[in-house]
Formats: structure tokens, C-alpha cells, sequence
């Protein structure tokens, strides 16, 4: 579960994006300390392949 920090709590900070537990995720959220996120991150993506040492196209790796 993908969770965008809206206050400062412990060692989280405001705009941090975390990918949580639900468990972990629902007490964020229940505390109003996180949203849920439906934001991409660098991690999301994976190289489709290569050609001629270049990359061909990028696309979601989103298994969640």
C-alpha cells in the first residue's frame, strides 16, 4: 500500500511516499497523518528492453 505522508510523525516527513504494510498503512491514515497514493515512482518502472545499446520503451512495474 502506497501512503503520501501529510504531517511530520516520528521519522516520517511531509510529501515522503511509502510503500506500507495495510496494516501500517490504515493507522497512517486513520491518525491523519497519510492519504493512500496512486503516485509513480522511479521503482515503478523497469527497462522493457534494449536495442543497439539503447532502451526501447519504459513501462509500469506496479505488481501491487
Amino acid at each position: 500500500m502506497r501512503i503520501k505522508i501529510t504531517k511530520d510523525y516520528k521519522e516520517y516527513k511531509v510529501g515522503q511516499t511509502l510503500d506500507v504494510s495495510p496494516n501500517v498503512g490504515f493507522g497512517l491514515i486513520d491518525s491523519g497523518i497519510g492519504i493512500i497514493s496512486k503516485d509513480i515512482t522511479p521503482d515503478d518502472y523497469k527497462q522493457a528492453g534494449e536495442k543497439n545499446g539503447k532502451p526501447t520503451k519504459l513501462r509500469t512495474n506496479h505488481k501491487k
